[in-house]
């Protein structure tokens, strides 16, 4: 019996406590990692700079569909090795092979996640991750235009003091 294309053991493979939060957590914790780096320099940019905070956050906003792209496979094998665990500590993997399932029929959810996930990887780098880049590297600049602006300015003898000199 099948609802929605999903078989009764697919739903159970897939159910959020066991597959969804894993992925997300290891997803949250990867990018977040990535990004930490990151956000440390510009907060150091920062300090040096009459910015506000709301440049850094803009800047490291920016950055998360990169770091999200490189995130999803590690997140993805991680939680799909939690997953797993998981089911053999329950001893649900033994259950369902000795009901008759195949280690293919088992996979197959699995295989989809990863499918689904590879699909939406391409969108991340082939789309959101080059827009991104190039608002973060042009608000960068802006920004660091701005500074180079001010500091000349500031550091610039006046047309006056010249003169008299």
């Amino acid at each position: 019996m099948s609802t929605g294309g999903l078989r009764l053991i697919d739903r159970y493979l897939l159910r959020p406590a066991l597959c969804l939060w894993p992925l997300v957590g290891c997803l949250g914790v990867t990018v977040v990692a990535l990004l930490l780096e990151r956000i440390l320099r510009l907060l150091d940019a920062l300090s040096q700079s009459s910015a506000r905070f709301g440049y850094v956050a803009q800047l490291a906003a920016n950055l998360v569909p990169h770091y999200l792209g490189l995130a999803l496979p590690v997140a993805f094998f991680v939680a799909l090795f939690i997953v797993i665990v998981r089911l053999s500590d329950g001893s649900e993997v033994d259950a369902l092979l000795a009901s008759g399932q195949s280690l293919e029929r088992i996979a197959a959810p699995f295989l989809a996640v990863g499918l689904f996930l590879s699909v939406f990887s391409l969108i991340v780098f082939g789309y959101m991750q080059p827009y991104s880049r190039y608002a973060y590297r042009a608000r960068h600049a802006r920004g660091g235009q701005r500074r180079l602006e001010r500091t000349a300015w500031r550091a610039a003898p006046s047309s006056t003091t010249r003169a008299r000199s």
